[in-house]
């Protein structure tokens, strides 16, 4: 690891996170792998992409579930590693706010910067490092019925955002305006009315034969990109870092459908940190 974009201390403590993860599923038998942006890491850089402060993991929705319950049992049983907490969407739907579909598996001994106007939006569950944990299903084999599935997602989304900050939508003037109808009405639903949907809807093909998965908690734009189960049929580990992590067989052919040409790097006025810096907070808190 290096520090050429001040982020060697927060890849260190995301590597203690990832390596805890990694113990606690192989313990559980819950099947993961490395996914989006940390599995181009692992692949080209052999381990973290040196201005990316972020890591994504995923899993199928099954070993989701276990993942759940294993993780709420042993936390119940003060048995999870220290600050290992699992944030939902509902975690918000209780205040009727929005972040996103993604659960993130926090650290509650970190925090990302420090306590802030931005941050009591969402009450500071999201003031500590994380990991995105997302869960892939099946998606329907007919082009009209799988680009259907996607649009009501898409749509979902849309609504989902009329409980969020409007400072925190990052599109342009015109998609705000173009969205706004769309953010006016799911104001009017409940949010936990909306992440119960989305749930139902994310699992509603789990009983088909298909070819391929998708992630139905991706954000709206990524969830086109659909990855054929054969990848996966096989879990290789590889070297992450200083240890040994899980990815998918396919791997070459996944980041392929995510990134192109994927083993070249982008250029310099690219190589930016997209999920915010790290500040330095007061010795009470463990910040990093």
């Amino acid at each position: 690891m290096t520090n050429d974009y001040g982020l060697l201390k927060v890849h260190e403590a995301e590597l203690e996170m990832l390596k805890e993860l990694d113990a606690f599923c192989r313990d559980n038998g819950i099947e993961y792998v490395l996914d989006s942006g940390t599995l181009l890491g692992a692949i080209r850089e052999h381990g973290f992409i040196p201005w990316d402060d972020d890591v994504d993991i995923v899993m199928t929705g099954e070993n989701f579930e276990r993942f759940q319950k294993c993780l709420a049992e042993k936390r119940a049983a003060e048995k999870a590693p220290a600050g290992m907490q699992l944030i939902g969407p509902h975690e918000y739907a209780a205040e009727n706010k929005f972040y996103d579909f993604a659960y993130k598996l926090t650290n509650t001994q970190t925090g990302r910067r420090e306590d802030g106007a931005d941050g009591k939006i969402y009450d500071e569950k999201l003031n500590h490092l994380w990991i995105d944990v997302f869960a892939y299903e099946n998606i329907p084999d007919g082009k009209v019925a799988a680009a259907f599935t996607v649009l009501r997602h898409r749509l979902l989304y849309l609504l989902a955002l009329g409980h969020r900050d409007v400072s925190h939508i990052k599109t342009s003037a015109l998609m705000k305006v173009l969205t706004a109808p769309f953010r006016l009405a799911g104001s009017l639903i409940p949010m936990e009315k909306l992440c119960a949907h989305k749930d139902r809807l994310s699992k509603k093909d789990r009983g088909l034969q298909t070819k391929k998965y998708f992630v139905p908690s991706y954000q709206p734009d990524w969830l086109q990109v659909w990855y054929d189960k054969d990848w996966y049929k096989e879990i290789i580990r590889v070297p992450f870092e200083d240890t040994l992590l899980p990815v998918p067989v396919g791997y070459d052919a996944m980041l392929t459908a995510m990134y192109g040409e994927y083993m070249k790097r982008p250029e310099e006025r690219d190589r930016v940190a997209s999920h915010g810096t790290v500040t330095e907070g007061p010795p009470a808190r463990k910040l990093i």
